[in-house]
C-alpha cells in the first residue's frame, strides 16, 4: 500500500519520472513549493505541493494527468498547479501574495527556474493585503460563534484560519521592508515585533494549529477573543500602510 513519505525528497525522483513521461518536451519545469519547500513538512499531516509548468501546447492536455494525480494523492501529494510561463507573468498583478509566497520558498526539481526574475508590484501587493486582511477578519468574527464555548470547535477554527494569516505575513513584512523568514515561526516573531503584537499568544495559536498543544474548554473562548483582537490590530495597521 502506498504510504506518505517520511521526507519529501523520498519521492522526488519517482514523481519527476512520472511527470516527464507524461508531458515529455512540453514540460518546462517541475517545482516544489509550500510547507515541504519551507522545511515544515509533517509526515501524514502535510501535503507535498508541486507546480507543473508546461508549454502552451502542454497546458492544452493537462487533463491527461488524471492517473498521475490519483496515484500520488495516496502518497500525500496534493493536486499540482498547472501553469504556463505566460500565465505567471500575466497574473502577478492579480495574485501577488500567492506568487510572492511561492517565490520565497521553492525548489526547482527539473527544468527552468521561472521565478528567478519575477517582479511583483508593491502597489498590487498592498492592495491585496488590505483586501485579504479585511475579508479574513470578517470571516473570523463570524466563525467565532461556531467555536465559542467548545474546545474542539475552537481548535478547528484556529487550525483552519491561522494558515491563511500565516500566508499573508510574508507579504506584510515585505511591505514594511522587513526581511522574510524561512519558516512560519520566524515570520510570526517578526510580525509580532514589527506590529507590537502578542508573540506568546501567536506562538500558542501556532502550537494548536500544528497539534502540539490541545485547547482546553475553560480557556477556548478567551483565546478566540484574544486571537480576533490581535488580527484586528494587525488589519488596522496594514490598512494604514
Amino acid at each position: 500500500m502506498a504510504k506518505a513519505p517520511q521526507k519529501p525528497e523520498d519521492i522526488f525522483e519517482e514523481y519527476e519520472i512520472d511527470v516527464k513521461e507524461l508531458f515529455g518536451d512540453d514540460l518546462v519545469s517541475l517545482i516544489l513549493f509550500g510547507s515541504a519547500a519551507r522545511g515544515e513538512y509533517i509526515p501524514k499531516k502535510s501535503d507535498i505541493n508541486f507546480l507543473i509548468i508546461l508549454t502552451d501546447d502542454g497546458i492544452e492536455r493537462f487533463y491527461s494527468a488524471q492517473a498521475l494525480v490519483k496515484k500520488w494523492r495516496k502518497r500525500s501529494v496534493s493536486i499540482p498547479l498547472f501553469f504556463t510561463e505566460n500565465y505567471i507573468r500575466n497574473s502577478l498583478d492579480s495574485f501577488p501574495i500567492e506568487f510572492l509566497n511561492i517565490s520565497n520558498y521553492y525548489q526547482v526539481l527539473c527544468g527552468k527556474d521561472v521565478f528567478e526574475q519575477i517582479d511583483i508590484s508593491r502597489d498590487d501587493l498592498r492592495l491585496q493585503v488590505e483586501r485579504e486582511m479585511k475579508g479574513k477578519l470578517l470571516n473570523l468574527r463570524q466563525a467565532y460563534f461556531q467555536g465559542a464555548g467548545n474546545a474542539k470547535s475552537a481548535a478547528l477554527l484556529i487550525q483552519q484560519s491561522l494558515g491563511t494569516f500565516l500566508s499573508l505575513f510574508p507579504a506584510i513584512l515585505k511591505l514594511k521592508d522587513v526581511e522574510i523568514s524561512s519558516d512560519s515561526l520566524g515570520n510570526i516573531a517578526r510580525i509580532a515585533q514589527t506590529f507590537n503584537l502578542d508573540l506568546e499568544l501567536l506562538k500558542r495559536l501556532h502550537r494548536i494549529r500544528t497539534g502540539q498543544e490541545k485547547l482546553k474548554k475553560t480557556d477556548s473562548d478567551e483565546l478566540l477573543q484574544q486571537y480576533i483582537s490581535q488580527i484586528r490590530s494587525l488589519a488596522l495597521q496594514t490598512d494604514a500602510l
